[in-house]
């Protein structure tokens, strides 16, 4: 039994089969294994979502699958009830695993006061607990019940504020009404947005570009919808901050983020300063990064040192501070640190709890170190170096070539102001004398809607150094560009609806690949055959189906292949 009550944290290391996941106690003692390739933070209900072979379920803090890993995603669980997808769309479990609708959903929120929002055929409707639609689905557009009513789309220009039966309460004809959330609903009248009571009274006059929601008695409101000028104001309508920030954030315990652009050609770069819900400014704007309070404290960043503030916008030195851009937590006399992409955990002094290995260990003598490459907080980069190698000139002829591919260059001060670049790796197979590295990078230019990912591979042989090119897993002459292009063909043909139409063009000898015991996997990038959200394109290979033209007594196909028991 003391195990259930043992408080549980999730932690990654390397492996030679890529970045495994498990947890940890308050000790730094793993009490689940690391053999997921994702893990969440325990829920209050006892269960956490786990990613096993692409695949997410739940497990319990023994390490159980409470619920086996077959879904494409589950949400965390709220109101007892949790919503999973499947490659047909969404539904919702029980605590006990227990699937409760009887159908499947195009789309499923979150329960919230005992109704989940869904839609089916481009309608919105109503869920209670039981699975059972409550309210059919009529809706052009729905929000989440707030205290026990919603906000509804009936038709163009009209909506509608229901009860938990659908019972129409309030009309209200608008082009564009809001969520319900204490009391207050933004409207739209012509082109400016004010606020309704729930009787549809309006309370503050349509008067401004943007409205979002209430939020412990306040809303951040702007002046027009596209030149960053922000301000707050409180249920009365009474103006604490006039609509001269780029960016104001709720902080919660009656704090507040104000924003002020770095530069006044980049708007979205903000400097924040800490205020308080009454209207005064505690701080000067130096922070680069603020999270919300808890108990006292919240997370800043501050010229890539992360820490923690009080209330008045101090550091709090008694606290842990770290070199790095990131986000901290406490939580049970523990301090969470997520510090330029790597997680770690230290008690409140400092003190190391965990963090995760930077070596790997393929087999004696050979190793994987992960360096890091930083040219201040907009661009880093984790990249590998084999190590163990006899020929020392070719393991630094290697290493150089790996850096250069993860992205170690000179980087100008004037790069690292237009973008972010983040870079990092992972060992997908080591067998014999082959080791595989998947290297990613992702740039994001500031402002911009999102950023753009690379992928990379190397398939290195440890001995010398060597990075197999494709033709070498292939006897000589045969042409297995064309025979790679009918399979990946073929495939693209069963599944033609995820792709662009004619977007394919074929396999060619500097096509991006990978190998594992079993396949060959060619990789393309992204928009290259499909839309952004497919991410890398990539097509599995059997070597069965192209075992007459491989070359089993060449040195790529020897570097991971046993004919005799190795020495």
């Amino acid at each position: 039994m003391e195990r259930l009550t043992e408080n549980l944290y999730p932690v990654s290391t390397k492996t030679v089969n890529g970045t495994k996941w498990g947890y940890i106690n308050d000790r730094g003692r793993i009490r689940i294994s690391l053999v997921y390739e994702g893990a969440e933070p325990f829920q209050r209900n006892g269960f956490a979502i786990v990613t096993l072979n692409e695949k997410q379920g739940l497990i319990n803090q023994f390490g159980r699958f409470a619920v086996k890993p077959v879904y494409k995603s589950i949400q965390p669980f709220s109101e007892e009830r949790a919503i999973i997808q499947t490659k047909d769309g969404f539904k919702m479990i029980d605590e006990k695993g227990q699937v409760r609708t009887k159908k499947t959903y195009a789309y499923m929120a979150p329960m919230k006061n005992s109704r989940a929002l869904f839609q089916t055929n481009g309608r919105y409707g109503f869920l209670n607990s039981d699975g059972e639609e409550v309210i059919a689905a009529r809706y052009l557009f729905a929000y989440d019940f707030d205290e026990g009513k919603a906000v509804v789309q009936t038709k163009t220009a009209e909506f509608q504020l229901i009860d938990e039966n659908g019972l129409v309460l309030h009309t209200y004809p608008y082009v564009d009404v809001g969520s319900l959330s204490e009391g207050r609903i933004a409207f739209k009248e012509g082109d400016r947005y004010g606020y309704l009571d729930e009787a549809g009274n309006v309370v503050i006059p349509p008067k401004y570009g943007m409205a979002f929601a209430y939020e412990d008695g306040f809303a951040i409101i702007a002046t027009s919808d596209d030149n960053y000028s922000y301000g707050l104001m409180n249920k009365a309508g009474d103006t604490i901050f006039e609509p001269i920030y780029n960016e104001i954030r709720l902080l919660q315990e009656g704090r507040i983020a104000l924003g002020k652009a770095k530069d006044a050609n980049r708007p979205f770069l903000s400097r924040y300063a800490i205020a308080n819900t009454s209207g005064a400014v505690l701080t000067d704007f130096v922070y680069d990064e603020i999270g919300s309070f808890n108990k006292g404290t919240a997370s800043a960043v501050k010229d890539d040192r992360t820490f923690f503030i009080d209330r008045e916008g101090h550091k709090v030195k008694t606290f842990p501070a770290f070199s790095g851009t990131g986000v901290l937590r406490k939580e049970n006399g523990i301090v969470s640190a997520f510090i330029d992409q790597r997680l770690f955990y230290t008690d409140e002094h400092g003190k190391n709890i965990w963090h995760p290995d930077t070596e790997i260990l393929l087999r004696r003598p050979y190793r994987i170190q992960e360096r890091l490459y930083k040219r201040g907080p907009n661009y880093y980069v984790y990249y590998p170096q084999i190590e163990g190698m006899a020929n020392q000139l070719e393991q630094q002829a290697i290493n150089q070539k790996l850096a250069k591919q993860a992205g170690v260059r000179h980087v100008t001060e004037a790069e690292t102001k237009e973008r972010t670049f983040t870079g990092d790796f992972n060992v997908l197979f080591f067998k014999k004398h082959l080791v595989v590295l998947e290297i990613d990078g992702y740039t994001y230019p500031f402002g911009a809607a999102h950023g753009m990912p690379t992928r990379t591979f190397a398939n290195v042989d440890v001995r010398n150094g060597h990075d197999y090119a494709l033709s070498e897993l292939f006897k000589h002459g045969r042409d297995y560009a064309a025979v790679l292009s009918k399979l990946v063909g073929e495939q693209i043909k069963k599944q033609a609806d995820e792709y662009f139409p004619n977007a394919y063009k074929g396999v060619n000898s500097t096509q991006p690949f990978y190998v594992d015991e079993h396949a060959l996997y060619l990789v393309f990038d992204v928009y290259e055959l499909a839309p952004y959200a497919a991410g890398f394109p990539t097509f599995k290979i059997p070597f069965a189906e192209i075992e007459p033209i491989i070359d089993q007594s060449g040195p790529f196909w020897q570097s991971f292949h046993y004919y005799n028991q190795p020495n």
